[in-house]
């Protein structure tokens, strides 16, 4: 792990308090039972989020007892047969862009095709098929495939914006597993480019840019800085990407991956930067899966407007957070708190997160 490189450490502070719930509790004989719950307040966004670490060993009746690997086996063979996305279907069963986009229909690098949605949420909303393979665990998905990925993305960015250049809202984003939302087993990305931003975007923006105006330093320097300093949640790097755990998480297991160079959109992006990038993924995605157990998750990537820079107070950064592992029935992971009012309960702590990740760098 690389050292924070100045003698004093950054100004960035988290905030936090804490409650004691007491309760005579049935597994302890009716004994006192004290459980801490952590307040977290996000150091940049306006949100709060509870750490309960007792949760985890809270009663899930829906959590059926067939094994995940035997579910997933009957999952994956009976999706395979016919899915839109297995090299035997994908050129007669998916769309093709129109000809001013790709000529040839569809954009590909190695085993990464790119493709139109097929019911978009987006102006121009494609998929970016992975693999040939119908599956792949987390531990399989290597930097090459990932490197692909995110070149033959940012070239369809530079082609739509050049069609149109108000589309200048790029994301990258990914949903792995129905736990996460994947209506396709076969692994695959959701590329989006818009006129407008999405809201948790542009208020990302927003307050990162009132945070350089009141501190006269950039957040996400500051935010790697402090973590690289304080050694808890830090992971490591993987080039110019550093690799973190989330203070105050919006779900579990979430890590957060920042371009440490000034580049604050995917227009910026090099060979070199794709693959940092990529190689910090696909350990993180490996860690996830030997350490933490994770077998779905969602995953996006936050770019600024890509027709001008300001790197002086935004950064391209990534988020990651596990979701449920795919059963007959589970326990989903997010409820009223969440949905209505915006405060994640958590049941890990960031700091074990970090720990067990960081035996991959």
């Amino acid at each position: 792990m690389e050292e924070w490189k100045s003698e004093n450490p950054p100004a960035l502070t988290f905030d936090k308090f804490t409650r004691t719930a007491r309760l005579l509790s049935p597994l302890k004989g009716f004994e006192l039972d004290e459980q801490e719950i952590e307040f977290r307040k996000h150091p940049l966004l306006d949100y709060w989020c509870r750490i309960n670490l007792g949760r985890s060993q809270r009663v899930k009746q829906a959590h059926a007892p067939s094994d995940y690997d035997d579910t997933i086996q009957e999952v994956i063979n009976r999706t395979r047969e016919k899915c839109f996305f297995c090299p035997e279907n994908i050129e007669t069963m998916t769309p093709k862009f129109p000809p001013e986009v790709a000529p040839e229909g569809r954009l590909r690098k190695g085993k990464f095709v790119l493709l139109p949605n097929l019911f978009p949420f987006a102006e121009h909303h494609a998929v970016g098929v992975l693999s040939e393979d119908h599956f792949l665990g987390l531990n399989e998905i290597k930097k090459e495939l990932l490197e692909d990925c995110l070149t033959v993305s940012l070239d369809y960015f530079t082609r739509i914006y050049e069609l149109n250049n108000e589309t200048k809202f790029c994301s990258i984003n990914m949903n792995y597993m129905p736990p996460a939302g994947a209506s396709i087993v076969h692994p695959h990305v959701q590329i989006t480019s818009d006129i407008k931003g999405s809201g948790k975007l542009l208020e990302i923006l927003q307050k990162s840019k009132e945070y350089h105006k009141a501190h006269g330093t950039n957040y996400w320097t500051d935010l790697e800085g402090t973590e690289m300093w304080l050694k808890e949640r830090f992971i490591g790097t993987s080039g110019a990407v550093s690799w973190l755990t989330n203070y105050a998480p919006i779900g579990k297991n979430e890590v957060i991956g920042i371009v440490t160079r000034p580049i604050s959109h995917f227009r910026a992006f090099d060979e070199t930067l794709i693959s940092d990038f990529s190689e910090g993924l696909s350990k993180i995605f490996f860690g996830l899966w030997e350490k933490r157990h994770v077998r779905s998750l969602n995953l996006t990537i936050y770019s600024g407007p890509i027709d001008v820079d300001v790197s002086e107070y935004f950064r391209v950064h990534v988020k990651v957070i596990s979701r449920p592992v795919l059963r007959p029935f589970y326990t989903g992971d997010t409820a009223f708190m969440e949905n209505f009012y915006a405060e994640p309960i958590i049941e890990t702590a960031p700091e074990y997160v970090a720990n067990d990740l960081r035996s991959f760098w």
